[in-house]
């Protein structure tokens, strides 16, 4: 006989918040992520969206470079060869 699934509560409607910051209407899960400052917010991309630029970041999301492995897990790589 199958186990019957566990019944899952899940809040209908996330409670606004307007403190400058914290949870809105979109986010279900409760926030308590501060609002960046100001002179962030008001910060530019220095890229223009011309085509070349966008193909470039399109370039490297797709194809990122290689990295070197950080040293842990070079490390846990060699302990499984040995």
């Amino acid at each position: 006989m199958p186990a019957k699934a566990a019944a899952i509560a899940v809040p209908a409607v996330a409670t606004a918040n307007s403190s400058g910051g914290g949870q809105s209407d979109a986010c279900v899960q409760p926030r308590k992520t501060a609002k960046a400052p100001d002179s962030f917010l008001a910060m530019t991309n220095p890229l223009s969206a011309s085509a070349e630029v966008l193909q470039a970041g399109k370039t490297l999301f797709q194809n990122p470079p290689s990295l070197p492995l950080a040293p842990c897990v070079m490390e846990r790589k060699a302990m499984e060869r040995a």
